[in-house]
């Protein structure tokens, strides 16, 4: 039995249409009471996450960033991995020679913002992933004068094979300095990376919330859908992956549920986790 659910957001909780669907919502609600924490772990900020976790009434952290902070929705904060700025600038130095755009996050204490230098006319993949904050970007002239101080994470939103082959040259010059979390949709010719500290990864996190909570690697379940979510496959005693993924992913989980659009997620809950025997 299970006694934590860690639960990858986009592409596992939130169908296509960015909702969290009844059977899930019903799914969870039961899953917390019989007494199993659930944390979301996601790729997204403080604000982009909050409102998902208050929707379902969770009081546990949120793992950020893909583990580079982890607080509540009360705003508290549990454990922040920052990127060093000397890091962060070159990283931004390598980005304008390869005309990627970068988004950088900042103010892990407070709401959260994300700073904009300027976005090329032709990175529309870009565009639309800052159209869904509720709070808008900061802009500013020169993003590398601005990170003069640690961040949470740079980010970025391009064409796949494009972004794919940043992230190869990245995490082979500054192996050991960062990390780079790929989200990959390959079908949709689009990649999110985020640069991000070397200690920072969601099964690092979890791992250490997990301790706090002396529950053991054997007694977590999480359910994820892609590159970010493959460390937990493996940290965890049982990796669900879903219908969704990468077929090429689906090989490194445990179990494959249905997509996010077939209610995979409250499946592999109502199977493992309440002990249901689905037809």
């Amino acid at each position: 039995m299970a006694k934590l659910v860690a639960i990858d957001i986009d592409g596992t909780l939130l169908t296509s249409a960015q909702m969290i669907s009844p059977a899930t919502r019903a799914a969870i609600r039961e899953v917390l009471d019989r007494g199993v924490r659930v944390v979301l772990v996601t790729g997204r900020s403080f604000p982009h996450a909050r409102p998902f976790a208050e929707e379902l009434g969770l009081t546990t952290p949120l793992i950020l960033h893909n583990g580079a902070l982890v607080k509540d929705v009360a705003g508290r904060v549990f454990d922040a991995r920052l990127l060093d700025a000397e890091t962060a600038r070159e990283i931004i130095g390598r980005a304008r020679a390869q005309r990627m755009d970068l988004i950088a996050f900042d103010d892990p204490d407070g709401d959260g913002q994300a700073v904009v230098e300027t976005i090329a006319p032709e990175n529309e993949r870009l565009r639309r992933y800052l159209s869904r904050w509720q709070r808008p970007a900061a802009s500013v002239p020169d993003l590398w004068r601005y990170v003069d101080h640690p961040v949470l994470a740079l980010t970025t939103v391009d064409r796949w094979e494009k972004a794919c082959r940043f992230a190869d040259a990245i995490e082979r010059e500054f192996r050991g300095r960062a990390r780079v979390w790929r989200t990959e949709y390959p079908r949709r010719d689009m990649a999110l990376l985020d640069f991000v500290s070397p200690e920072s990864s969601k099964a690092r996190a979890l791992d250490r919330l997990a301790r706090r909570w002396d529950i053991a690697p054997s007694e977590i379940m999480v359910v994820g859908d892609n590159r970010n979510d493959v460390e937990m496959f493996a940290y965890a005693g049982l990796g669900v992956v879903m219908g969704n993924a990468e077929e090429e992913l689906k090989a490194l989980g445990d179990y494959v549920t249905g997509t996010n659009d077939e209610d995979g997620l409250a499946q592999a809950l109502r199977r493992f986790v309440l002990g249901e025997v689905l037809s």
